[in-house]
């Protein structure tokens, strides 16, 4: 939480938060727009729990209470609403207090009797308030979504390059990949329509990094264990490929030797949707075995990742490996004991085990990873799939192990370095 003094009193960014939002209704119109986007500053600055503290169910109906009484127009409200629902999505938190305010309520009736306009619509004001629902909201009303996420997939289809264009349809499709349980509402819903949307980013790049993720993160979530729909996010659409390239782009935009303090506004958002894209490739492993598509360049890319934010970003690299893991346990043959060879996971598991100050997760992890890699290649059947494969395969890692001086250490914890021998 950051705290700024007054004297001897400290004040949070929660306190000149409020305190703006309180002063809002001295304001002319165009002087409260410009409030709102120092506010927006003031959310952008703010930790998790602090964000969560300020957006309570009283300050919900306090800013319903404006638009009721015209101290804030409802052109204002949006923004603002929109600025909070934005970084509620970014930040990962849920606000459960908007669901029971009166401005959810005044909001629900809003797009309903909006959308049943058939003259005189306004499309910007059902967009915000379609944002707004969805971005703020834990909890979804079937006939709201089924208004307010065709709205956004039609502003997420605007394909301009401008950078306002750019940040509506960022901010539409971030909106859209914080709904969870939309296969409750018919299998596959949407799929063809983000399909498309993917589609014509892979061709033309008109996304920025965090509206390709928002897209793909929707799309993951809509096939849940949906086989009929798994050679068309793997083989037409690439999902392995594009998330590895991703990574290394984004990777690439980062000084991982700066500490995160250190880090500027700019990089912390890379920071974070490295780390959304993780999630969401452990999401992918956890649901389905990658048949026959090569994953060695997202292995190597992970990989290198772990070391380039191991020492200052030890939460970013023990999810990397962590997704390492979970492609290793998912794989169904002995080619992934070869890919984890040549993009590097066995050589940083063993520097990570060597290091001097352990990160015990991550340490535990690396010894788990072993655990994993030595069953595969003791079970019968991939032995007979490819016996020179795996003799190879054997060859290799004990090397590697009594380079390093592990193999007593793994003989004596394990008992799995009999079996590699045998």
């Amino acid at each position: 939480m950051s705290v700024y003094y007054n004297g001897t009193r400290e004040i949070t960014l929660a306190d000149i938060f409020i305190k703006i939002l309180d002063e809002l209704a001295c304001y002319s119109e165009s002087e409260q727009e410009q409030k709102i986007l120092e506010m927006n500053g003031l959310m952008e600055k703010m930790d998790k729990e602090e964000f969560k503290s300020v957006f309570t169910e009283e300050l919900f109906n306090i800013i319903n209470k404006m638009i009721e009484e015209e101290k804030l127009s409802m052109e204002n409200a949006c923004l603002l609403l929109k600025c909070i629902g934005y970084w509620n999505t970014l930040k990962g938190e849920w606000i459960y207090d908007f669901k029971h305010s009166l401005l959810c309520s005044r909001f629900m009736k809003m797009i309903i009797d909006e959308n049943e306009k058939t003259e005189g619509k306004d499309e910007k004001l059902l967009v915000d308030l379609c944002e707004i629902y969805v971005s703020l909201s834990y909890y979804f009303q079937y006939e709201l979504l089924s208004i307010c996420v065709p709205c956004l997939l039609k502003v997420a289809f605007e394909r301009e390059k401008c950078k306002e264009t750019q940040k509506e349809v960022e901010m539409a499709l971030l909106a859209l990949s914080g709904i969870y349980k939309l296969n409750e509402f018919g299998e596959g819903l949407y799929f063809n329509e983000v399909k498309e949307i993917i589609k014509f980013h892979q061709e033309f790049h008109n996304l920025t990094h965090l509206a390709y993720y928002s897209a793909w993160k929707f799309l993951i979530y809509r096939f849940h264990r949906q086989e009929d729909l798994y050679d068309t996010v793997v083989y037409e659409l690439h999902f392995v490929r594009e998330a590895g390239r991703e990574l290394e782009e984004l990777v690439k935009c980062v000084d991982w030797k700066k500490k995160e303090e250190e880090k500027r506004e700019k990089e912390m958002k890379y920071i974070t949707t490295i780390y959304r894209w993780l999630s969401t490739i452990r999401r992918f492993f956890s649901d389905y075995v990658l048949k026959e598509e090569n994953c060695f360049a997202l292995i190597a890319c992970l990989t290198r990742l772990c070391r380039s934010a191991r020492e200052n970003f030890i939460y970013i690299s023990s999810l990397a490996f962590k997704v390492i893991k979970k492609i290793a346990d998912t794989r169904q043959s002995l080619i992934s004991v070869n890919i984890l060879v040549k993009g590097g996971a066995i050589d940083f598991a063993l520097e990570e085990i060597q290091q001097p100050t352990l990160d015990t997760e991550l340490a535990d992890e690396c010894y788990a990873f072993f655990k994993k890699v030595f069953r595969k290649l003791r079970e019968k059947k991939y032995c007979d799939i490819d016996k020179a494969m795996n003799k190879a395969m054997r060859k290799i890692i004990i090397e590697k192990l009594e380079e390093e001086g592990f193999d007593d250490i793994f003989k004596s914890s394990f008992h799995f370095l009999p079996y590699l021998r045998t």
